[in-house]
This record gives structure tokens, sequence and C-alpha cells, in this order.
């Protein structure tokens, strides 16, 4: 549970709207009914790496670092998360940590242990640019990503949630299932196909539920592959936010519920009417999404 800033901000974010976001959480009573997280997606890096081969945090987005956005972060009871990618660019075409296109070292330790000296506690792996070498087919080129990624992750010795994207890459042909098969080995959720709408500035109030009712179908044949501390991610709550009415926002929250499917936000926290905090934050359809089994 928690909050993302894709589905409204897109790459167009600062510490500020993070940290705005955040506070807006705990403000809003919502970080006391379990919304932890607060997480930063794709745009926050340069397209470059420093002379040590460390990625480098956008300096007009984050003219101080990522790591004290974190502590603050931290100081206010909350987790942070962060964006990188399998592929060897990001999908917005920033430094991701996978291999090279055409081969070389990858960069999954490195990262990891940069992530883990910050103090996340959530990395979310997409796969946009995944190389894939001769002879090897796309889904092996995928599982090596996603198990190179979590065998970094465990030896930073901090425990980090693995958000992996790869079924997604998948949807809809034979070998999403089987994607879905060895997700769960590396991982705790995984985003299972299409992303939710986003917000559209210049169209404000366009209706974006029919892509919640096209996540919903996707995704609830796959509850076979759930299981304790592994979670099919229909992606975003965008309940609350333009574009999604009081009614709406309250079929997206139990659907989502029900599918025990995370419950990340992804809207301007702080323009959510006093209607929306009370769907989002009803503590009975909560009890429903995170019952244990």
């Amino acid at each position: 549970m928690g909050w993302n800033d894709w589905a409204h901000y897109q790459c167009e974010y600062t510490a500020q709207t993070i940290l705005e976001n955040a506070r807006a959480l705990v403000k809003s009573g919502l970080a006391a009914r379990g919304y932890k997280y607060v997480t930063i997606d794709d745009c926050w890096m340069q397209k470059s790496r420093d002379k040590n081969g460390n990625l480098q945090p956008n300096p007009q987005k984050f003219p101080h670092g990522i790591k004290p956005v974190i502590q603050t972060v931290h100081a206010l009871g909350l987790k942070f998360g962060i964006y990188e990618d399998a592929g060897y660019k990001t999908c917005a075409g920033f430094a991701a940590s996978g291999w090279p296109k055409g081969g070389g070292s990858s960069h999954f330790l490195k990262d990891a242990r940069l992530f883990a000296s910050w103090g996340v506690d959530y990395l979310k792996l997409d796969g946009c640019n995944i190389y894939v070498s001769k002879g090897q087919t796309q889904v092996a080129a995928y599982r090596r990503a996603y198990k190179a990624e979590s065998k970094a992750l465990h030896r930073t010795k901090r425990p980090i949630v693995f958000l992996e994207s790869a079924p997604a890459y998948f949807q809809g042909t034979p070998d999403w299932y089987d994607v879905l098969h060895w997700a769960g080995r590396y991982g705790q959720l995984w985003r299972n196909g299409s992303d939710i709408q986003t917000y559209n500035a210049e169209k404000p109030d366009r209706n974006r539920f029919h892509s919640v009712l096209w996540n919903y179908a996707y995704n609830l044949p796959l509850g076979r592959f759930q299981k304790p501390d592994n979670w099919n991610n229909a992606d975003f709550i965008i309940g609350g936010d333009q574009g999604m009415t009081l009614a709406e926002t309250r079929s997206q929250f139990a659907l989502w519920a029900m599918m025990s499917s995370p419950l990340i936000l992804s809207s301007n926290l702080g323009k959510l009417s006093p209607a929306a905090i009370a769907v989002l934050g009803n503590q009975k359809v909560i009890a429903v999404d995170q019952d244990p089994l």
C-alpha cells in the first residue's frame, strides 16, 4: 500500500512533488490506514552515469540528490520506493541497470547497493529495452535479468520489496503464463499487463474508468498465481483523481481489494476530496485486500 507519481505526473515531478504527496498521505490519515510506500517512477535519473559508473539523479528534479528525500520520507514514518529498468535504458530513455545493447556487464549489483546505501525500501523494475543475445529467447532474457536483480537485492542485506514488470511484456501470449510461473520466485509482486490510463492535463476531465475495467478484466483470471507474499499487481489506484467519479472510485477500490491487488495510489493526493479519502481509507475494504490468506 502506498503512492506512486506516474499515473498523475508521469515525468513532470520534482523532489517537492514527492514530498508534498508524502505529507498529504500523513495529513489525510491514509498513512495511518496502511499507505506507507512513497515511490518515484521513471525519469528521476540522468541518461549517463558518473565517472564511477553510478546512477546520477536529475539535478533539476532532485537538486540535493535522492538520499535527503528518502530521509525526509522516513522521518514522516513512511517507506521509500524507487524505479529502475532491467534493460539497457529505461522506457523513457534514461540509464538502466541491465546488460548493454550488444553485450557487456550489467549494473544490477552496483545499482542495488546504491539504492540500499540511500535507504530504499522498494524497487520497481521495468522491462523496456532488454537485450536479447543471439540464440536466446525473449523469455529467457527477461528471466535472466529479473533473477539477476533478485540476487543483487539479496546481496545488499537490506530488505527491499521487489516489484517485477516482466509479465506485462508478455500479456496475451502463451509465454505470459510461463513468466507468471517464475515471477514469484524472484519478487513479491508483479505487473501483469497494460498500464492504467494516465492523467492528461490538457484533457483533465477525460473519463478514465474504461482502463480500470480493462485492467480488472485481464487480472481477474490470474488469481491462481497469487499466494501469501506473492501478488498480482493490476496497476495503480487512480480513484479520487480527475477523470474518475466518486462511484468509479468506489468501484475500482472494491475490485482491487477483492483481487488482493496492491493498493498503490497514483494521483495528486493534496486535491483528493474528503469523500474520496473516505473511500480509499475504508478499513473494512482494506481488510479484504490485506487478508493474509
